[in-house]
């Protein structure tokens, strides 16, 4: 959670990503952020005893609702003075969550409206907590919400109890948020790729249904989404100190736009099991630098944050400005020898430097089987 300021900084982070985990997601190809069961009206309304909770502090309003599916009803910026999700949310809402569950190898998707009980209760004056009963599988998934006073952000937390043998939690979704921004020039998205790019007008530039998918880490270089048009808009970020990898996810659905994180959970074994970090949502008036801002906020807490590049001991080469050459250790095809192109490398290098007149870098390159 956080409280506003300056731009955000740029960083490299070496995080957790091993070649089953990349299997896995490239097997169930990323199941759709919207299972369209979510949207269908069930005969039977499963109202517990509060049905609709909300949290508020100086800078935000969030509402919840558990009805025939468990939504984010409201999430009201006092400063902009609106309710940043669409309004048609109510007839087809945007799951608040979704899991897969893996039985040898074959995922099933399970959100709220396939529980066969929802609780929403109130935890304390700043916190919700939903509970969805999934009987058949034996797995209860209780999903927090806390927004604290003089917070900028609220914060949504996830918990697993999987007691069925047999099945593993193979990637969860969360926070589902269907935003409406206004219509016109202004209405942008900030996708973090690479140094961060704009997409202009997303809704007229996106057919209903598409998808933008990033990779983090991998093609996204931060843990931010952000929306917004010319009265501010809503940033969502995942917490995520360590670097897990997981999935930054934005589609459109009808005039709504959804954010999402699909974070992988294959890793963590039952039956107790948590997503180790929070995933952050606020708002903000102005461009995406003012959800940078925020986003800082949080990243220079972290401990590869903490202390700026200038005030590191680092090689003086660091500091000089450097041409970077991408060069293969190996080449060749399946039916080719491979050739060793490593003992070539270091004069490759000093031709090149001589050639542009300047000091250069290797990325070496190596692909092995």
């Amino acid at each position: 959670m956080s409280k506003p300021t300056g731009p955000i900084r740029r960083r490299r982070l070496s995080a957790i990503a091993v070649l089953e985990v990349l299997a896995l997601l490239t097997a169930c190809a990323f199941q759709p952020v919207l299972v369209r069961a979510e949207t269908r009206l069930m005969e039977k309304s499963r109202l517990t005893a509060e049905s609709r909770l909300t949290v508020e502090n100086e800078f935000l309003r969030i509402t919840l609702a558990a009805d025939r599916s468990a939504y984010i009803d409201e999430f009201i910026s006092k400063s902009q003075g609106r309710n940043l999700v669409a309004p048609i949310a109510r007839l087809s809402p945007v799951p608040m969550f979704q899991v897969d569950l893996y039985r040898n190898g074959t995922p099933t998707t399970l959100g709220p409206a396939q529980a066969d009980k929802l609780d929403l209760a109130r935890i304390d004056s700043q916190t919700i907590e939903l509970r969805a009963y999934f009987r058949a599988y034996g797995l209860t998934v209780r999903q927090r919400l806390e927004l604290k006073r003089g917070y900028t952000t609220g914060s949504f937390s996830m918990g697993f109890k999987l007691t069925e043998p047999g099945y593993r939690l193979g990637v969860a979704r969360l926070p589902g948020l269907g935003l409406l921004l206004d219509a016109g020039p202004e209405a942008t998205v900030l996708l973090p790729i690479a140094d961060g790019a704009l997409l202009r007008q997303p809704i007229e530039n996106m057919k209903n249904g598409e998808k933008r998918t990033l990779n983090y880490p991998g093609m996204a270089s931060t843990q931010l989404l952000a929306a917004y048009d010319k009265r501010g808009g809503l940033l969502a970020f995942t917490a995520d100190g360590r670097g897990d990898f997981k999935m930054l996810v934005m589609e459109r659905f009808g005039k709504q736009l959804v954010l999402t994180f699909e974070n992988v959970l294959y890793h963590l074994n039952p039956p107790d099991l948590s997503l180790p970090y929070t995933v952050e949502i606020g708002a903000f008036e102005g461009g995406w630098e003012r959800a940078a801002d925020i986003y800082k906020l949080w990243a220079v807490k972290q401990s590869w944050c903490r202390t700026l590049l200038k005030d590191r001991k680092s090689p003086s080469a660091m500091g000089e400005t450097r041409f970077t050459l991408g060069v293969n250790l190996r080449e060749g095809g399946k039916n080719e020898k491979a050739i060793n192109r490593i003992p070539e490398i270091p004069s490759l290098i000093k031709g090149w430097s001589a050639g542009l007149m300047m000091p250069m870098n290797a990325m070496l390159l190596s692909w092995e089987k």
